[in-house]
């Protein structure tokens, strides 16, 4: 939002002044980086009802961002496909203690896809807190 002040220095000379006010932000909107090889054929967050999409994520992209219904903790959870196999994540450690929900703003993941037990899983980090 953008203000304009107008000062009165005398009855001749004036200051006009423009000033920019940023809105609060009172939502958390999230996006992710495909940092994968991989194009992801959809990914999105799941909620109760219906899952908010990203689309299509090509290798190296970044998406738009959506707000979820609930703020995520440190590890966002998605639905990755590929073709037509849904993609899990990767539960580390540091996965499984108590999530801690985002304050209010803009966060991106970087999502990576892992081989293992020739299964295709991913994990996401968090790249600005």
């Amino acid at each position: 939002m953008m203000r304009l002040i107008v000062v009165l220095l005398n009855p001749v000379a004036f200051v006009v002044i423009f000033t920019a006010c940023s809105e609060e932000v009172s939502s958390t909107f999230v996006r992710v980086v495909n940092s994968s090889n991989t194009t992801f054929d959809e990914t999105s967050i799941p909620t109760i009802g219906e899952s908010k999409t990203f689309g299509a994520l090509a290798p190296g992209s970044t998406s738009a961002y959506l707000e979820p219904a609930v703020s995520p903790d440190k590890f966002l959870h998605l639905y990755i496909r590929l073709g037509n196999d849904t993609i899990p994540p990767t539960f580390v450690y540091a996965d499984l203690l108590p999530p801690t929900s985002l304050p209010s703003g803009h966060y991106t993941y970087e999502v990576t896809l892992h081989e293992a037990d020739e299964k295709t899983y991913y994990s996401t980090l968090l790249l600005n807190n």
